[in-house]
């Protein structure tokens, strides 16, 4: 859960802050008591929720890039389990290098987007997917191009679902590890 920074007039959003603090603590309880909720349908719904809130667009573009990077050719040969965890920790290293700018973005009070611009969040994830599918694809013909420089011979493929998969676990897991993280440290 993000916390909003607070202006000079101690006002956030046409609200006081005793009103931020219930708020916030309402939410906490609502992610807290979810397992006591009979429905399924309102579990998924308070999931979807806090999904939503704490993703952000713009580190999920950053960590894009660098997944793409990791895909490019290499004088070490990688074997795809090898690939698949290098890809997922640059995948988590770009999140959190977007998520520290977007943290600073906050922290120095600059003004925020609109939240509403949901148009822009669907471009991001429709350019994520294509740079992930583009690199993937040409994932094998990159490492060619320097074998054949290297006088080894090509590969046939690089195993893009197998590097896909483990990379997407591997963000998943530190993923889990720095919110772990940030939760401990929530409580020092």
């Amino acid at each position: 859960m993000r916390l909003c920074p607070v202006t000079a007039q101690g006002r956030l959003g046409g609200g006081n802050i005793e009103n931020l603090v219930e708020s916030q603590r309402g939410q906490a309880l609502t992610y807290l008591n979810w397992h006591r909720t009979p429905f399924l349908p309102t579990k998924v719904a308070i999931l979807t929720q806090y999904a939503r809130r704490s993703y952000c667009t713009g580190c999920f573009l950053l960590g894009t890039v660098l997944f793409a990077a990791s895909l490019t050719p290499t004088l070490l040969p990688r074997n795809f389990l090898t690939q698949g965890v290098l890809s997922g920790c640059s995948l988590a290293a770009g999140y959190g290098i977007g998520a520290l700018g977007s943290w600073l973005w906050a922290y120095m009070e600059l003004p925020q987007p609109n939240a509403r611009l949901r148009v822009v969040k669907v471009v991001a994830a429709v350019g994520c997917a294509i740079i992930v599918t583009v690199s993937l694809w040409q994932a094998a013909p990159w490492q060619n191009s320097i074998r054949e420089l290297m006088g080894l011979k090509p590969v046939d493929t690089v195993h893009p679902i197998e590097i896909m998969l483990i990379a997407l676990a591997t963000f998943a897991i530190l993923m889990a590890l720095a919110r772990f993280f940030l939760l401990t440290l929530r409580f020092l």
